[in-house]
């Protein structure tokens, strides 16, 4: 007589329950009725929730029944122990994929140990950028019509829509930016996913996705140096920076977290990190960093130690000041606050003076400032995408500095060798050809 299969059970599981002993294990086989696997599809009730979940158990073709099974119950042991601790039972590929950046992601990032507060800061810019949350400073918030965030889980780990994300954070913010939230999503997204049992394997490994052809291109000529201002240019501009209104071009926006007052007080203090590094060639990351105990000034004459602890390379040097109007913004900005320390700031962020501007939100700024003198001027060259802020450091030395100033000096005032000086910007400067340098500036 032939055994009868048992049939599984239909009355509905109640909470906590699951199916792993009503269904069977079933092989799944190739063309040829070779078994490639075994696998047991169940389903459990979590606690308060009205939905069954349903689950996947695979094993080897040599697995047993009992074997598969028992590794399905830990399975629903361990969702369940986590579903009381409010853990990863509560998410589904359903549900929506910024919610859990916002509500797993994020603050595994904040908890994480052994991370600087600035990594932190710039894996949580990363995760904005996947989810579409970005203060389109520097272009349309609207533009990222290719995030992640609006899908759901299961969307959102497809390899074209992380691609198309990817690609269109490198067009709008630039190939680091982009290589940086691809890191993000593959280090701490897709870790958190796998770890709440919504995702197998990383979607995109080995996967080589094109960032560079989709990226803003650097500002370079066609002979690989950096573009520079003439002379006449820059000082046109020069004279526009200390003449502008901050509020110009800005507009209260119509929803986000800040409102008119701080986006005009982040005009202003980018007036002033511009004008830093066009009278200094200093690197944006020098300018946004460096503290009022650092300047120089002797009346006669003004100069930025730039410290080893923001130098690019730890290397210290003396950075002068070659454009009067540069100094005296500088005296304007320490004597506004002359109680503050010598180690405050000399530009800090518009909502907090004693912190340190980020650099993402300073470029934003810079893109949003240059575009504007650029078109008010008729500058082409400085609505030019790419990494805008170098172009100071080339002007610098291109022409600013071309004449009378040696190689050796001009290296040490930017903080090259000679020879990157000569191919991308053709201790420090003696002051004698600093002030040679300053009277240059304004020779005709």
């Amino acid at each position: 007589m032939t055994k009868q299969r048992t049939r599984a059970a239909t009355t509905r599981l109640g909470e906590g329950e699951h199916s792993i002993d009503r269904v069977q294990v079933t092989e799944e086989r190739d063309a040829e009725g070779k078994v490639l696997y075994r696998r047991l599809a169940w389903t459990i009730r979590l606690p308060g929730n009205a939905k069954t979940t349903r689950k996947f158990t695979q094993g080897s073709p040599r697995s047993t029944d009992t074997a598969i099974r028992t590794k399905a119950r830990a399975t629903a042991k361990r969702m369940l122990e986590e579903h009381t601790r409010g853990g990863a039972s509560d998410w589904t590929k359903r549900s929506s994929f910024a919610e859990f950046c916002e509500a797993v992601v994020r603050p595994d990032i904040a908890k994480a140990p052994g991370l600087s507060v600035t990594t932190r800061k710039a894996y949580s810019a990363s995760l904005d950028l996947l989810i579409g949350k970005c203060d389109g400073l520097s272009h349309e918030a609207t533009q990222h019509d290719k995030a992640l965030g609006p899908k759901t889980i299961q969307a959102a780990a497809k390899i074209l829509a992380i691609e198309a994300c990817l690609q269109e954070i490198a067009r709008l913010h630039g190939k680091e930016t982009s290589r940086r939230a691809r890191s993000v999503l593959t280090g701490w997204v897709f870790r958190d996913l796998r770890r709440h049992e919504l995702l197998e394997t990383n979607p995109i490994k080995g996967e080589r996705i094109d960032l560079s052809s989709m990226a803003r291109q650097r500002e370079v000529a066609s002979g690989g140096q950096t573009v520079a201002l003439t002379r006449d240019e820059y000082n046109r501009v020069m004279d526009f920076l200390v003449d502008m209104d901050p509020s110009q071009g800005i507009t209260a926006p119509k929803r986000g977290r800040w409102g008119l007052e701080h986006r005009v007080a982040m005009r202003r203090n980018m007036i002033s990190v511009t004008l830093i590094q066009a009278g200094t060639g200093l690197r944006i990351s020098e300018a946004r960093q460096a503290w009022r105990g650092l300047v120089r000034d002797d009346a006669a004459h003004m100069a930025i130690d730039v410290d080893k602890a923001i130098a690019k390379g730890k290397v210290p040097r003396l950075a002068h000041v070659l454009d009067e109007r540069t100094i005296w913004h500088i005296r304007e900005l320490l004597l506004a606050h002359p109680e503050d320390p010598e180690d405050a700031l000399i530009v800090g962020q518009a909502g907090d003076r004693t912190k340190v501007w980020e650099l993402s939100k300073v470029r934003a700024e810079a893109r949003a400032l240059y575009d504007l003198v650029a078109e008010e001027l008729g500058i082409a060259k400085l609505s030019m995408p790419g990494h805008l802020t170098h172009i100071w450091r080339a002007t610098m030395n291109m022409q600013l500095m071309a004449v009378g100033i040696p190689p050796a000096a001009r290296a040490q005032q930017l903080g090259h060798t000679e020879q990157v000086a000569l191919d991308y910007y053709t201790s420090a400067m003696p002051v004698e050809m600093a002030t040679e340098a300053r009277a240059a500036i304004y020779a005709g």
